[in-house]
């Protein structure tokens, strides 16, 4: 149970720390200012469609169990503070650069989330992955 807090807290620290490195040190210089989704992709209403994410990923975060729920609102979490710096800034604060593509710290967490709720899945053997 207390790894599942320190995941949440974790999510929480780390998207308080990304919130402020993109409004208040790396906005008006030293990021790639990303307008579009993932990867650069442009689309229109991006508000909006990062809100209905955001929505849906809670509504399944209430449906399952364990490590899997607080990873899932980890996501959340740090996927709200890509959504607040966007609505501050109007683009996402793409701060670290790797192999050509630029993201933060929120998008790094963000994958290693996912990649251990995929990995949980694959070999779960405790039916954590079972919805609630």
């Amino acid at each position: 149970m207390k790894k599942d807090i320190y995941t949440f807290s974790l999510s929480v620290l780390i998207s308080l720390i990304n919130v402020f490195l993109s409004v208040y040190f790396f906005s008006n210089n030293g990021c790639v200012k990303n307008r579009g989704v993932a990867f650069g992709i442009d689309i229109i209403y991006e508000e909006i469609i990062s809100f209905l994410i955001l929505s849906f990923l809670i509504f399944i975060g209430t449906r399952v169990k364990g490590i899997i729920r607080y990873l899932t609102f980890g996501v959340v979490i740090l996927g709200f503070s890509n959504f607040v710096v966007r609505v501050f800034l109007k683009y996402i604060c793409d701060y670290i650069n790797v192999f050509n593509m630029s993201l933060n710290i929120a998008d790094i967490f963000i994958v290693i989330y996912a990649l251990l709720i995929i990995l949980i899945c694959i070999f779960d053997k405790d039916g954590k992955c079972n919805r609630g």
